[in-house]
């Protein structure tokens, strides 16, 4: 079997390509540097909507696209390249590529998985993230286990060990350890213990060692990172020349060598830090990453001469994609194709003309075409996006359809509103069956991936019953649902909260208040769990205790429920006949929400009892 390797390189950004502009690829023949076929998906981003965005990760992924399309990287086929930027790297996106990509590959082939972007890990779990552009940690890194918007480390390690027993090159390049300003704040510390000792008989090469932070900058040919700016130095054929046999072949132990030095010095002499690549292992050093191609050379060089100076992309002549093996002239599919394709772009996912509507129709007329495989992935990526969301939307307290179509002239900001209003309007039951039906299709490609997923799919079921749509579903349903998913993952937050709602409105107070606890262990900084607490005390009239809890939650400093909690502890100072501390404190919540009518109701009624009309 072949030996399988993992390269994990921690990437900087060196130069972005454009494919209309920049550097043209040869057209002369490469010679391979691997027995089977080349595939690859490269993700970059750069732009976060919430948390802190960063520079040239974008620009790395589509630096390392256009390199894979030269001879010098092996002259990659388009329909094998899989190239995911800022807001097309959500969640939906990565997974369903990625297992449609790992379903094709077979021994002898070499599969490279870029990723350029934050990561980020909990100390008290020790694991850690990459994130996906969809990420949302609400202020809390064990959030990152909430719905699929990260890549967990040992997930995919998992996955990349199937390949290795099918005798696959895997090459995983991860730019991760840009920041330490994250929830999480431990990310270049569980960095190496995450990815560099947890061997699946890999290479790795990583950008930084533990502790440090991967250096980018805007004087990197107009702004790229430092890790792979020599990285594509190294690999235009200088570490060959200067560090290796001068034989036109890039080995890992030549790029090795050449990168380690370069940016260690670099580091230390322009900006003042440590920055010390880490690579592994030795007994595949003699593996050949590279090949040198002179006119990818003198073009490359030609972008590091020009410096800061800006008009540094390289042109690239990509061939057309062929989606599908549907002749030209079947009008009929590619008319039904459209109407799924303008659903997408509607956020119009379930019902009536919907992309699922269109897509069954596509399955059932075309099953076996390409086209519809396509259809079926974008669908699976677009729903577990649109669902991801809306969880995203829920742990903001955002998801009660309260965006507008308010839009700017920006047409990001239109399309991300977009999906937000779409998210915030979709009830749990639709959901549920988006991200079913999702799963469904991405089963055959990874069974064992989708399965790892079931834990959010049993919470869009049991959160189902909310909408009362579903007459069948029962609560003691919704809370078995609930309890799968706790089964699966005990961290997840949307699981606790349900079986712990599904507790308190069955009067199961003393279950109620496990569930409440558990939450203000994972989640210190959110006043959710005391909220509960308070609820569940003053539902048994134990006024001391509740008003004691509502207290602790406005203390958290979470500005989101201010308004209800005062009102809350008004209504217990209301009913034990404490009168000027309930409308003091009914004031208080109309202070903080001059709107909040339920403050308005209730002094109202203080008044009337107290017959001051």
């Amino acid at each position: 079997m072949k030996q399988i390797l993992l390269y994990v390189l921690i990437l900087g950004n060196v130069f972005s390509y454009s494919q209309e502009r920049g550097v043209s690829i040869a057209t002369q023949q490469a010679t391979p540097t691997v027995q089977g076929d080349v595939y690859a998906l490269v993700v970059g981003i750069s732009n976060y909507p919430y948390i802190k965005p960063l520079n040239y990760a974008d620009n790395d992924a589509e630096l390392f696209a256009n390199y894979l399309r030269s001879n010098s990287g092996g002259k990659i086929k388009e329909e094998n390249l899989v190239l995911l930027t800022n807001d097309k790297a959500k969640s939906g996106n990565f997974w369903a590529n990625f297992m449609k990509l790992s379903s094709k590959v077979k021994s002898g082939d070499r599969y490279y998985i870029y990723f350029a972007g934050h990561g980020d890990a909990s100390k008290e779990m020790n694991e850690y993230f990459l994130l996906l552009q969809d990420c949302q940690p609400a202020g809390d890194a064990n959030n990152y286990l909430a719905g699929s918007s990260t890549i967990q480390i040992y997930n995919l390690k998992n996955r990349i060990g199937i390949l290795t027993k099918k005798g696959v090159e895997v090459v995983l390049i991860l730019d991760a350890c840009r920041s330490n300003e994250l929830v999480g704040g431990y990310s270049s510390q569980a960095f190496n213990q995450n990815i560099a000792e947890s061997k699946v008989g890999e290479i790795l090469m990583l950008a930084t060692g533990q502790g440090q932070v991967s250096i980018e900058s805007q004087n990197l040919a107009d702004g790229h990172g430092l890790f792979t700016y020599n990285l594509i130095d190294g690999l235009s054929g200088a570490a060959d020349k200067e560090d290796g046999n001068n034989d036109g072949k890039v080995s890992l132990a030549e790029l090795q060598d050449w990168v380690k030095r370069k940016v260690r010095n670099t580091a230390e002499q322009k900006f003042k830090t440590k920055q010390t690549p880490f690579f592994c292992c030795s007994e595949n050093e003699n593996t050949i990453l590279a090949l040198t191609d002179s006119n990818f050379n003198k073009q490359w060089e030609t972008v590091k001469t020009m410096g800061n100076a800006g008009n540094n992309t390289m042109a690239i002549n990509t061939p057309k994609i062929k989606r599908n093996n549907v002749s030209n002239d079947d009008t009929a599919v590619i008319a039904l194709y459209n109407k799924f394709s303008n659903a997408i772009k509607q956020n119009l996912l379930w019902g009536d003309s919907s992309a699922n509507y269109y897509y069954d129709m596509l399955n059932k007329k075309y099953p076996n075409t390409s086209i519809t495989e396509y259809a079926g992935i974008l669908f699976s990526a677009e729903g577990i996006n649109l669902v991801q969301t809306k969880i995203n939307l829920y742990l903001e307290g955002k998801d009660e359809g309260c965006f507008t179509r308010e839009f700017d002239n920006n047409s990001l900001i239109k399309k991300s509103i977009s999906k937000m209003f779409a998210a915030s309007k979709l009830n749990w039951t639709n959901a549920s069956k988006i991200y079913s039906k999702s799963l469904e299709i991405l089963k055959p490609y990874d069974s064992a991936y989708v399965k790892s997923l079931m834990t959010v799919d049993y919470i869009l079921k049991a959160r189902s019953y909310l909408d009362k749509t579903d007459t069948s579903l029962t609560i003691e349903q919704s809370l078995n649902y609930a309890k799968k998913s706790y089964d699966l993952d005990n961290k997840s937050i949307i699981a606790i909260q349900t079986i712990l709602w599904n507790h308190y409105i069955t009067k199961q107070y003393d279950s109620a208040l496990v569930f409440a606890e558990k939450i203000i262990k994972i989640l210190p900084k959110s006043n959710y769990g005391f909220i509960y607490i308070g609820n569940i005390y003053g539902e048994q009239n134990m006024n001391d205790s509740a008003i004691c809890y509502y207290k602790k939650a406005l203390q958290i400093g979470s500005e989101k429920n201010t308004e209800v909690l005062f009102n809350n502890i008004a209504n217990i100072y209301r009913n034990i006949k404490q009168i000027d501390s309930a409308l003091c404190y009914y004031k208080k919540a109309l202070q903080i929400n001059p709107k909040f009518s339920r403050s308005y109701n209730n002094i109202a009624i203080v008044y009337i009892n107290e017959k001051k009309y």
